[in-house]
């Protein structure tokens, strides 16, 4: 019991000794400091890619692959059974994890079943 006391204590006075990660201000993805630094790479590093005199093609082929509504979904296998696709297309452009059971993607018309609208949670936080 003593040990397991001492391992506890100091685990929680090694937790307290951590120094703050001079990074965390990166989690909040549209904070001023987070959107700020953004701004300053993009100034950076835009202008060297879109100097490019193959950048306008190979970024508008990109996009119209990455947002084609035909394209293939990136299914895995569920423990019940069922398929997850995480998609992102131009409507659903920060994503949304779905599912769906085998015989409906087979049918060629699959009745995706949205789990989570990482859109949708983005614009609820927006608004608080």
């Amino acid at each position: 019991m003593l040990r397991w006391l001492a391992t506890l204590f100091a685990g929680v006075l090694l937790m307290g000794a951590q120094a703050a990660d001079p990074y965390a201000y990166m989690e909040e993805i549209e904070g001023e400091r987070a959107m700020a630094f953004a701004r300053a790479e993009n100034a950076r590093s835009l202008p060297r890619l879109q100097g490019d005199p193959r950048y306008s093609r190979l970024y508008d082929e990109a996009l119209k692959i990455a947002t084609a509504r035909d394209r293939i979904p990136n299914v895995g296998f569920a423990g019940d059974g069922a398929l997850r696709d995480f998609w992102q297309d131009d409507k659903q452009v920060r994503g949304a994890w779905r599912s769906v059971d085998l015989a409906s993607y087979r049918s060629g018309r699959p009745a995706w079943t949205t789990l989570l609208d990482i859109d949708a949670l983005a614009a609820a936080e927006k608004a608080n």
